[in-house]
């Protein structure tokens, strides 16, 4: 397989579960074990994750945290 064609495939699924707001899609496009490395994304410090469920339930604790930095 084509690493170009690899990549370029998982980014679109990733950024339609984004664009979604689907989080557990966002979870499928990773692997059961697989680590997501959120740097200063969703909140003011960093963290890694791993594994979907964790992944899944990422971005709803991400937005309850975000809620008080504004």
């Amino acid at each position: 397989m084509d690493a170009h064609f690899a990549a370029a495939t998982w980014l679109a699924m990733f950024a339609q579960a984004v664009a979604r707001g689907d989080a557990a899609g966002v979870a499928e496009t990773f692997l059961p074990n697989d680590w997501l490395r959120d740097v200063l994304t969703f909140v003011r410090d960093s963290c890694a994750l791993q594994g979907r469920e964790a992944i899944r339930d990422y971005p709803t604790e991400a937005d309850r945290l975000a809620e008080g930095l504004a």
